[in-house]
């Protein structure tokens, strides 16, 4: 039983390093990906509005494009909040060879741009809207696990004119 016992802390010394050093091309630290929006400060009820979220990917990764492909994409959905009809127009990506696929990748900057509608019953005044972000960070070695988030984007509502 001690024979098996020492084995198994043998392979851990042996092991736990090298894949912990099969890391190092992508740092210790995950990346930190920087979401900021575009959008007017005042709107009116019933107004149609156009704006951008805009994605900084850090160096060394990428995030997948929409495509015909099995990896999960970056999508946003229009979430919570007074604007309704939402599109989001992606950027076309960067095609490049994955595990033997090619795939369209994001790197560095991107910008998803969108237009909606600010409802006909929002209340006037201040106002936020929750747009939800999905994505998933890869190196060239790893693959994190999809990450979900909701930008927070606030402004004023005038009533209709």
């Amino acid at each position: 039983m001690r024979h098996v016992l020492w084995i198994t802390l043998a392979v851990m010394v042996a092991v736990i390093p090298q894949a912990w050093a099969g890391m190092g091309d992508v740092g210790y630290t995950l990346p930190e990906i920087t979401v900021t929006t575009t959008f007017p400060t005042t709107v009116t009820q019933g107004e149609k509005v156009t704006g951008a979220i805009s994605i900084e990917i850090p160096k060394g990764w990428h995030l997948y494009a929409p495509g015909d492909h099995k990896y999960k994409v970056v999508t946003v959905d229009s979430g919570h909040g007074p604007v309704t009809k939402v599109k989001f127009t992606y950027p076309a990506g960067v095609m490049q060879d994955i595990a033997g696929e090619r795939v369209p990748l994001y790197e560095g900057q991107i910008e998803v741009k969108f237009e909606g509608e600010i409802s006909k019953k929002a209340a006037p005044g201040r106002a936020v809207w929750k747009p939800e972000l999905t994505w998933q960070s890869c190196s060239d070695s790893i693959c994190l696990a999809p990450e979900t988030g909701a930008l927070t984007v606030e402004f004023e509502i005038k009533g209709s004119k």
